[in-house]
């Protein structure tokens, strides 16, 4: 079953996600699994990423849309 909304749910998900402390590792297993893997990698994955000092390409920490 799939659940489609608005993005509202994204950028909930990216407002709590520094108090889950996911490891950037089980955040890339979960990556697939999202129906917008390209929000979810721009929400969720990239910020903890540039907060480690990795270097995202250009359009990667755009956030949800």
């Amino acid at each position: 079953m799939t659940i489609t909304d608005d993005g509202e749910a994204m950028a909930l998900a990216s407002r709590f996600a520094p108090a889950a402390d996911f490891s950037a590792k089980a955040l890339v297993k979960l990556r697939p699994k999202a129906e917008d893997p390209d929000a979810f990698a721009a929400a969720l994955l990239a910020p903890p990423l540039r907060r480690r000092g990795h270097r995202l390409p250009p359009g990667a920490s755009r956030g949800p849309r």
